[in-house]
């Protein structure tokens, strides 16, 4: 039996454990894709036969012209009768594949039929499910989120200016300590703008756009660098 301290977290704990360190880095760092290696198509028993009797290999000679004498004229004769062979193989094995395609093709279109009608069906019966436990899950949902705003420690520092904000973005590249400086301003200011949210009586409709929004609004010599400030912001969080 599994140690409960191998069970994977949920995403409600995963969201509990970000609230409680806002402070912390939180997106996914990318990870090195794995190559795909591409596998060449398989072949049925069919298609190997068919793509044979195109390439005339099944069309080879099947006679030793010293069996019936090695007169031109018998060889000549036999040499027609082998084209009118490779002929009508050739003939034979195109009909053949063509009808093979199609009857693939009305194949394909009947189980494309019977797969829209299986998920049509599906669909019906999966939203007939869901609208039995919306008002629970709005329920749980409201529940979270409250639990969520309940973790969430207050802001660490005060507000940071504009003033101070541009100043430290100046002269971010004057050393280690003030590009750290710059950084710990924006997680500052990211804190303080989660945390200003609109109301709609007891009910939270939204917040004001966030970090980009208020900088357009505040600070708009760094709403054109919104990237950079992210990457400095960035580059101060520890990992979550």
């Amino acid at each position: 039996m599994n140690d409960s301290t191998d069970r994977k977290p949920t995403r409600f704990e995963l969201r509990l454990k970000q609230a409680k360190n806002p402070r912390c880095r939180k997106y996914k760092r990318l990870r090195a894709k794995k190559p795909v290696v591409e596998l060449s198509p398989r072949r049925t028993n069919l298609q190997a036969v068919l793509e044979d009797i195109r390439s005339g290999d099944l069309a080879a000679p099947r006679y030793d012209p010293s069996l019936f004498g090695g007169s031109p004229l018998v060889k000549r004769g036999m040499g027609e009768v082998e084209s009118v062979a490779k002929a009508a193989v050739f003939i034979a094995g195109a009909a053949v594949a063509d009808a093979v395609e199609s009857a693939k093709a009305v194949i394909e279109r009947r189980k494309a039929k019977r797969e829209e009608e299986a998920n049509r069906v599906r669909h019906e019966l999966n939203l007939a499910l869901r609208r039995k436990y919306y008002a629970k899950e709005a329920e749980r949902r409201h529940r979270q989120a409250e639990q969520l705003r309940a973790a969430m420690p207050p802001p660490s520092n005060p507000m940071p200016t504009p003033e101070a904000l541009v100043h430290a973005y100046v002269h971010r590249h004057v050393s280690e300590e003030a590009a750290m400086r710059f950084g710990s301003l924006m997680i500052d200011l990211e804190e303080h703008v989660r945390r200003t949210v609109r109301h709609d009586g007891s009910r939270i409709v939204g917040n004001d756009g966030g970090v980009r929004a208020w900088l357009k609004k505040h600070c708009a010599e760094l709403a054109t660098h919104y990237h950079t400030c992210q990457r400095f912001k960035r580059k101060s969080q520890p990992d979550l």
